[in-house]
């Protein structure tokens, strides 16, 4: 079982072993990605979400550097699960 060897990226679920979207963290990953494009710092981002209660995957405090990981992962994730378009992930080289 797949799922048993990996850590779950924030903003996916694994069902019937398949990575697919998870819709409440997808809000989160949206709103981190304005964020991003309005010019916030990680650090920024994390003292906005942490007063909020809005969980982690872990359920843990947020961090400016797990929010980099987590936006860095999120653009490798919706290439991978894109529906087969042979095209390339969005350049976040500046993340």
């Amino acid at each position: 079982m797949l799922q048993a060897f990996l850590s779950l990226p924030f903003g996916y679920e694994f069902q019937s072993e398949q990575l697919i979207e998870d819709s409440s963290e997808q809000r989160i990953l949206i709103c981190l990605d304005l964020r991003w494009a309005e010019g916030w710092s990680y650090d920024h981002m994390a003292n906005e979400l942490n007063p909020k209660n809005l969980p982690t995957k872990r359920n843990r405090k947020w961090y400016g550097s797990v929010i980099n990981r987590i936006l860095k992962l999120s653009y490798t994730c919706r290439f991978i699960t894109d529906n087969g378009e042979d095209l390339p992930p969005k350049n976040r080289s500046s993340y």
